[in-house]
């Protein structure tokens, strides 16, 4: 199994054994380019990449308030014009640049949960999805941690699931590492061969770990 390292500094992922990069993670969001569609972001990147993963990135003025709120905005009206205006201008550019383009859902952004995820592979077949589990986990909301591992496990066999992302700290809320939480979905990654990507200190550690389950 190759395991890839989610390097933020450099804003690449990369081979944890050979450096090849593999993606070039964008120093904007989805958010951006759809507040600003008309500027060629994606176009003045100078990374060779073949793939690009672009953070969904959250409203203006959203920064503020409960989670409630803030989800509700995020994916309320206002959201989805962002997100659409924002996914046509990265597709263009992407497309004019020979390059995949790769959504990163988060909690409290314009691509927040399960349901989101789904419209946009949906929506767009040539986009793919960086699925980081511990970034859409709604800690303290009353959600048992192995159901939401079941589903997102179903979601993993999905072809716009393109890497899997793994971190070295435990899952909010819960004294579980990341490892032991999501091995399920770790499982079916392996088994179709998605990459595996490892975040955080000491990936070693990481692999080793997974490669002893």
């Amino acid at each position: 199994m190759s395991y890839f390292i989610l390097d933020l500094n450099s804003r690449e992922i990369h081979g944890l054994q050979i450096a090849d990069v593999w993606a070039e993670i964008a120093p904007f969001s989805l958010a951006d380019l759809g507040r600003a569609p008309h500027q060629n972001e994606v176009l003045a990147l100078n990374g060779g990449a073949r793939r690009l993963v672009i953070p969904a990135g959250e409203l203006e003025g959203v920064e503020s308030g409960d989670a409630i709120e803030r989800a509700f905005r995020s994916w309320g009206g206002d959201g989805k014009e962002v997100l659409d205006s924002g996914l046509r201008s990265a597709v263009e550019q992407c497309n004019q640049r020979g390059i995949e383009l790769i959504v990163w859902p988060r909690l409290h952004s314009i691509v927040s949960d399960i349901p989101g995820l789904l419209r946009v592979a949906r929506a767009h077949e040539n986009v793919g999805i960086f699925l980081e589990p511990a970034a859409l986990f709604p800690a303290n909301a009353g959600f048992r941690i192995d159901d939401f591992a079941a589903r997102l496990t179903e979601v993993a066999e999905m072809q716009s699931i393109r890497a899997v992302c793994v971190g070295s700290d435990p899952v909010a809320g819960y004294e579980e590492s990341q490892v032991e939480a999501w091995i399920p979905l770790l499982h079916v990654a392996r088994k179709l061969e998605k990459p595996i990507v490892l975040r955080g200190e000491k990936p070693e550690m990481l692999a080793s770990a997974l490669n002893s389950r």
